[in-house]
């Protein structure tokens, strides 16, 4: 199961160990809802693990994640900063 940190989410998601994607309870990570029709848990499969959530930089990483800014770099910022 899944906690979701957005309190707009009031249940847990159920994750399927075909979604899991390797994730370990305790870890933080992002996840999208799967199309849900009827009763029951909400499913979700995870995205991205980001690490375990007792890490220091767990506020930040949620504060980042839910408001959608990028983490990392594409691979044109990269080549861009290699070039220069």
């Amino acid at each position: 199961r899944l906690v979701p940190s957005d309190k707009k989410h009031r249940h847990d998601w159920m994750i399927l160990p075909e979604h899991a994607k390797g994730a370990k309870d305790g870890d933080l990570v992002a996840a999208r809802l799967l199309p849900h029709r009827g009763y029951g848990p909400k499913k979700a499969e995870i995205v991205d693990i980001f690490g375990h959530s007792d890490y220091p930089k767990d506020a930040s990483i949620q504060a980042i994640a839910a408001h959608g800014i990028p983490m990392g770099f594409s691979d044109d910022e990269r080549s861009d900063a290699a070039a220069a």
